[in-house]
């Protein structure tokens, strides 16, 4: 007589005493580093060499070494990735789609880099082929990022994985008995 109940739902154990601490641990470590960017630049604005403009302060008829205007860092490097991407739109496609590699094998969320390709790749090349140029470097490495992603997990740590599994099968056995 074939056996027609439903299979049993895995049991979830709580996290242990120590999973929980780790997981506090990691949660406050990524807090502390937020706060600290953030007080980072509003504490310490870049000094940026400027002519004289509606920016810069202490501005007069010297030379431009004495106009400093105070900006955010970001900002700063934004408008630097900004003009290069102008000079040199490939290598600044080229560039986003390595970062976009990095970022979706060490599981960063995409939409902040795509958001981000499409600002800095619109400002520096117009609407039209900026958003062009952005959407196919963003589409090159999120589908070289996935490939490598794949390739990595199933054969470079496919015996790590392995043995993860096998510990979580071990322990799901112990509950049950």
């Amino acid at each position: 007589m074939p056996d027609d109940a439903p299979p049993e739902p895995p049991s979830h154990e709580p996290p242990s005493q120590r999973q929980r601490v780790t997981r506090l641990l990691i949660v406050l470590l990524l807090l502390g580093v937020l706060v600290l960017v953030i007080v980072d630049q509003v504490l310490t604005p870049c000094k940026v060499s400027e002519a004289a403009s509606q920016n810069a302060t202490n501005c007069t008829d010297s030379p431009p070494d004495d106009c400093r205007a105070e900006k955010a860092c970001s900002s700063v490097l934004l408008e630097a990735f900004i003009d290069w991407v102008a000079d040199e739109p490939a290598a600044g496609a080229v560039l986003l789609a390595v970062v976009y590699v990095v970022a979706t094998v060490c599981f960063v969320p995409g939409s902040i880099l795509t958001l981000g390709a499409g600002a800095a790749f619109s400002s520096a090349l117009g609407l039209g082929w900026g958003v062009v140029v952005g959407t196919i470097a963003v589409w090159v490495g999120a589908a070289v990022g996935s490939l490598l992603a794949f390739v990595l997990g199933r054969f470079a740590l496919h015996r790590m994985v392995h043995r993860l599994l096998q510990v979580r099968a071990r322990a799901r056995a112990r509950v049950r008995l």
